[in-house]
């Protein structure tokens, strides 16, 4: 009996090491838990800001995006030969070009783009409708 009295006085130190390590472990997970869940609740929050709060101004930037502006230079004049006869003339020449899909629908709209470019909103379906490159030229 007296050997298991020892045995048993020997093994309890190693005992609560084994304990206090799982502890320690425990500890560890629990805490790597709260880790991930808070980082996940940032990535929801921000994933919020984002698609809920900011959203339609990201919307707006990207659409402004794709569309391109491009100045026209001034005029240079006639350009003349020593006999004073015109070699060459600034004409002004715009083209228009786009993705149909990206064409607004609405009457308003095409009534906008036609009078900028001179032709009615009918005359404008048309053209898109009959297609193809050089339809606006």
């Amino acid at each position: 009996m007296e050997m298991k009295a020892k045995n048993l006085i020997l093994e309890e130190p190693y005992v609560r090491a084994a304990n206090s390590r799982q502890v320690d472990m425990d500890r560890r997970i629990v805490i790597s838990i709260y880790i991930v869940i808070a980082l996940f609740c940032a990535f929801l929050i921000r994933l919020w800001d984002l698609q809920i709060i900011k959203g339609e101004s990201y919307r707006k930037l990207a659409e402004s995006n794709r569309l391109r502006v491009v100045e026209s230079p001034a005029p240079r004049g006639i350009i003349y030969d020593r006999n004073n006869t015109p070699l060459v003339r600034n004409v002004q020449s715009f083209d228009i070009s786009f993705v149909r899909e990206d064409l607004p629908k609405d009457r308003q709209s095409l009534a906008a783009l036609g009078r900028l470019i001179g032709l009615e909103p009918e005359d404008i379906m048309e053209r898109i409708k009959r297609g193809g490159p050089g339809s606006f030229e």
